[in-house]
């Protein structure tokens, strides 16, 4: 069952971050069930490194003599010739300092420091009224367009069935299944076929148009660099359950939709996601279109599972960063 599993994460994972939480919790449930199942007679003993250290002793070091060369007394008796230079103005003017003294120091090179920013006084509204301008022409765009994008995602289970062991086990699976995306996509008309053979838009979110409200945003910003607009915003924190919709992330970025993923036969019996402040950041250049785009999307996710007679449940906390560099 474990290696059925396995085959069908690599084959059905997401670029979208949030599809991947999913199979991370389907993972570890069937993990930490697989754990319970061969291990039934075993107690889980926490296992603890064993690590080897070796110690050296040093001989001891020889005393510090004090009848040393190094500790003898200095000499400061000037010279003759030095001192009668000093009597007279003639013998002032020919000493060492005095010379250093009259020879120009010339001036140091200052360092060039970089401009600094423009920053705007733009309100949180006009801010995000500005970002779905941009996206949302970028969106439609419908020439030609190599789109480079990237993804990664990091993921700790903290705690589920099966105690150490189930936790070792665990994440070592997800480190497995979970690998850091990196793709040209060819859009034409708007849209694109991704690496897991799914018709995508520009930007996120995947489907739809950006529509998220200033009521969604925490804080914005935005300043100039170069001929680039730079705007930040960074969403409120949303807590919902696996098959809820939050509001202000699905209209900004996506979410986990638990209910559109085959999890074969396995039933999420209880859980709760938290979107922990996602953020998004684009550059915009004169003409008005995204030419870079970076989402930022921090989750604790907590789950209950269920498959037949089995059942497990686990905790992780996952950052998930997605960029896009668009030629416009």
């Amino acid at each position: 069952m474990l290696k059925k599993f396995l085959k069908f994460a690599q084959k059905d994972l997401y670029i979208q971050a949030v599809s991947v939480i999913a199979i991370l919790l389907s993972i570890t449930v069937v993990a930490v069930a697989y754990i319970k199942t061969s291990n039934n007679n075993k107690k889980d003993e926490p296992t603890t490194p064993y690590v080897s250290y070796t110690y050296e002793t040093l001989p001891p070091q020889a005393p510090l003599s004090t009848d040393s060369a190094l500790f003898a007394p200095l000499d400061t008796t000037l010279p003759q010739d030095f001192t009668q230079n000093l009597q007279g103005e003639q013998g002032v003017q020919n000493t060492p300092a005095t010379q250093s003294a009259q020879t120009p120091v010339p001036a140091q090179t200052q360092a060039q420091q970089p401009p600094t920013p423009t920053v705007y006084s733009w309100s949180k509204a006009e801010i995000v009224s500005r970002m779905s301008a941009a996206i949302n022409k970028t969106k439609g765009y419908s020439g030609s367009l190599q789109v480079h994008q990237s993804e990664a995602f990091e993921a700790n289970i903290t705690e589920c069935t099966g105690g150490s062991i189930g936790k070792v086990v665990a994440n070592s699976l997800v480190s497995a299944v979970v690998k850091p995306t990196d793709q040209t996509l060819s859009f034409n008309g708007g849209t694109a076929t991704n690496s897991d053979g799914e018709n995508v838009q520009i930007l996120l979110p995947k489907t739809g148009q950006f529509s998220l409200s200033p009521s969604g945003v925490s804080s914005a910003k935005a300043y100039q660099e170069g001929n680039h607009t730079v705007m930040t915003v960074t969403l409120v924190r949303e807590t919902c359950g696996p098959t809820d919709v939050p509001p202000h992330n699905s209209s900004g970025i996506g979410y986990l939709n638990v209910a559109s993923i085959d999890l074969m036969g396995m039933t999420i019996t209880k859980g709760e996601i938290q979107y922990l402040g996602s953020t998004i950041k684009i550059k915009v250049n004169q003409a008005g279109y995204v030419t870079y785009a970076e989402y930022t999307i921090p989750l604790h996710v907590y789950g209950e599972g269920q498959k037949d007679s089995l059942s497990g449940h686990a905790t992780f906390d996952g950052k998930q960063t997605e960029i896009w560099e668009l030629p416009l």
